[in-house]
């Protein structure tokens, strides 16, 4: 009886050692449809950037441009596509707007940043439509 016992006893503390271990597992890896953290310099997350940017300018009542400073943090989740959640340092440049205006933004004037914000902006990647890969969902600074 007392053999039974310790074998109860053992069985019991394997499973909850197994149990401990696949737990563990699983915190390590991204569920399914989760998000995930991704390399600031990743090409995908700066073609995100761009685009966000490009959508700032043209939502945005300054009449200069603005660029981002530096990427503070990106995150992927795929979904019907690929999002990504961006924090964005952005600065107002000397560049005013105009229609051609990345080909008037001489490096003088880019240098002349000020104003600078967070912005937090989310993008929807779908690379296999043949129009409209890129959609900006969220785009809000502080």
């Amino acid at each position: 009886m007392i053999n039974m016992w310790r074998l109860s006893l053992m069985f019991m503390a394997i499973l909850t050692l197994t149990t401990a271990a696949v737990s563990e597992k699983k915190r390590d890896r991204p569920s399914l449809g989760g998000w995930k953290d991704v390399n600031v310099t990743d090409s995908y997350v700066q073609m995100a950037v761009t685009f966000a940017m490009d959508e700032h300018n043209k939502a945005s009542n300054d009449d200069y441009i603005s660029v981002a400073s530096s990427v503070i943090k990106a995150r992927q989740q795929i979904v019907s596509g690929i999002k990504y959640a961006l924090q964005v340092q952005t600065a107002l440049t000397a560049c005013r707007k105009t229609v051609f205006a990345s080909e008037n933004c001489t490096p003088s004037e880019l240098s002349k940043l000020s104003q600078r914000k967070k912005c937090i902006f989310t993008i929807l990647f779908v690379p296999w439509l043949k129009t409209e890969k890129l959609k900006l969902l969220q785009n809000s600074c502080a």
